[in-house]
């Protein structure tokens, strides 16, 4: 039960009082934690690029093994206290990085009146302590045992990849630029990407940065987007001049991706039902030089009837758990439900029934989550099967996880409309 070993760090005031806020956002007034941080941000711009690092890696790690540190603290106290928060952070210093908290936490807890911690005891009660499967890797009991339903032995070890930070993931617009200019223009920058086999236009960092400041990513040459992401691109394989929609487009990530595919010929037609999102999706389109898109804000399904049996190919990326995207939202985990994911599931049928009908005869679909669940990937996928004979599936499944091949959580298949 021991961590990283980094004593000599330096912690001040104004930064371990931001952790402490974005900690009480997540888990007292449950706020999702990009959020918090990015408040947090905005209200301290004079931050530097150190202490914005900082906060942030501590912010998530906390979040990422909350339960865990709640039973290292001993302390299960109310959310709201800044002191069980404190204890909580006490706790895993200790533990990930060796660290005595006792001199950069004990302003704080003289302030409000609360106990200082006491490392040694700490460390000679831990080795006694006794941590059930889920606190060992950090998850609700709940959600550890529906994934120990359907994973096993193997259930530890995918629970355990995403307590891991997810690599930097990027995709070469080839509309405007190849693999090798994307990768001399980070260069120029200071940072080193790695070309990703069988994936010909992807990139992954080799050690994180922000990519967003780059002179490439300003001129479109560049998206970030997880490997397996892009798999459910090349998945559809949408061609030029096809006529192709993306139902649950979003901000546009998987939208752009297909527009690339197509070689900015044909039609994209980009549905989502939250304005914002698509807003976020002409921007980052007219960056990427993409204008085979029209961009479309469903109000109602009704609309769509005129356009059934017309398109060649239409994805269905789903809204989702997002369990297969923890290593990247690690609230997630504490902020799922059993009827939410009752809730998610409806919807995913209910996305099916009314979109599927959109493929022409001998027209291509894929229906994609980032989930690890079966709930909602196969057995959704069969039961929507059971009840179209007119579709048959038409690939293997795609099926990604962090701990097999270091990629966000993923399911996808692709069907054909046989009439």
């Amino acid at each position: 039960m021991s961590g990283d070993h980094s004593p000599s760090i330096t912690y001040r005031p104004s930064l371990v009082q931001g952790v402490v806020q974005v900690l009480a956002s997540v888990f007292a007034h449950h706020k999702p934690a990009d959020k918090a941080i990015e408040s947090l941000f905005r209200r301290n711009k004079r931050w530097g690029k150190r202490d914005r690092a900082f906060v942030a890696e501590r912010s998530y790690n906390l979040v990422r093994w909350w339960n865990y540190v709640e039973r290292l603290s001993g302390d299960d106290g109310d959310l709201r206290n800044p002191g069980t928060l404190l204890r909580r952070w006490a706790a895993y210093e200790i533990w990930r990085h060796g660290a005595d908290p006792t001199d950069f936490l004990q302003q704080f807890f003289a302030e409000g009146g609360f106990e200082i911690p006491e490392p040694g005891a700490w460390r000679s009660q831990w080795s006694r302590l006794e941590l059930t499967p889920w606190e060992e890797v950090a998850f609700p009991e709940w959600l550890h045992q529906r994934l120990l339903d359907e994973y096993g032995n193997e259930t530890q070890a995918v629970l355990a990849s995403l307590n891991d930070s997810a690599p930097v993931c990027l995709r070469v617009n080839t509309l405007k630029a190849n693999r090798d200019q994307v990768r001399h223009a980070l260069q120029q920058d200071g940072i080193e990407a790695e070309a990703v086999l069988n994936l010909p236009n992807a990139l992954v960092l080799q050690e994180r940065a922000n990519v967003f400041r780059t002179e490439a990513f300003k001129q479109g040459w560049l998206e970030v987007q997880d490997l397996a992401s892009q798999r459910v691109g090349l998945l559809l394989d949408p061609r030029p001049g096809e006529r192709v929609a993306d139902v649950c487009a979003g901000a546009g990530g998987k939208t752009l991706h297909l527009a690339m595919l197509m070689e900015n010929r044909g039609t994209l037609l980009a549905l989502d039902v939250v304005y914002w999102k698509l807003k976020e999706l002409r921007r980052r389109a007219k960056r990427a030089g993409v204008g085979n898109y029209q961009a479309k804000l469903v109000q109602s399904t009704k609309d769509f009837k005129r356009l059934h049996r017309s398109f060649d190919a239409v994805l269905l990326d789903t809204p989702c758990s997002g369990t297969g995207t923890i290593r990247r939202n690690p609230d997630k985990k504490w902020s799922l439900s059993e009827s939410g994911i009752e809730r998610l599931g409806r919807l995913q049928a209910e996305i099916l029934e009314t979109y599927a009908p959109l493929v022409k005869p001998r027209g291509r679909m894929v229906y994609a989550t980032c989930s690890l669940l079966q709930a909602e990937n196969q057995e959704r996928l069969n039961a929507f099967l059971a009840k179209h004979p007119e579709f048959e599936l038409d690939s293997d499944p795609l099926l990604r996880r962090p701990d097999l091949h270091g990629e966000d959580g993923f399911y996808a298949q692709r069907l054909v409309r046989k009439h």
